[in-house]
């Protein structure tokens, strides 16, 4: 009877994300998405919105293809703001995590993404 119980609890945790879930109740079934979780943890931390219905915000992607490769973050801005000074408000609340930013790197530059490394623990 014991193993049977250890046996189906088991199989819960199987069916259960790894790293738990993301604000909106999310999976985060790997690292990849526990880091992009983290990052949009920081910014919304520093007071930043999430791109949502009002058409601005930030939006954390990854690039399934680049697995391990940096995280592309976008600001999506109103037009009485200023995307630089918006990006470079983002870069600075990255940085101090210890992660690396840097501009896009997309073969079209877009001043409305960095690219972020998340390079510490």
């Amino acid at each position: 009877m014991r193993e049977l119980a250890n046996r189906l609890l088991r199989s819960l945790d199987k069916e259960r994300p790894r790293y738990g879930y993301g604000r909106g109740g999310g999976p985060l079934w790997d690292e990849r998405s526990r880091d992009a979780e983290g990052i949009r943890r920081v910014l919304r931390k520093a007071e930043f919105q999430e791109f949502g219905d009002n058409g601005s915000g930030f939006a954390v992607e990854t690039d399934s293809e680049t697995e391990g490769g940096p995280f592309l973050v976008s600001a999506a801005v109103s037009s009485d703001e200023d995307v630089r000074a918006v990006i470079a408000a983002y870069t600075r609340a990255l940085t101090a995590q210890g992660w690396r930013v840097e501009p896009d790197s997309g073969p079209d530059f877009q001043p409305g993404i960095i690219e972020v490394t998340i390079t510490s623990r």
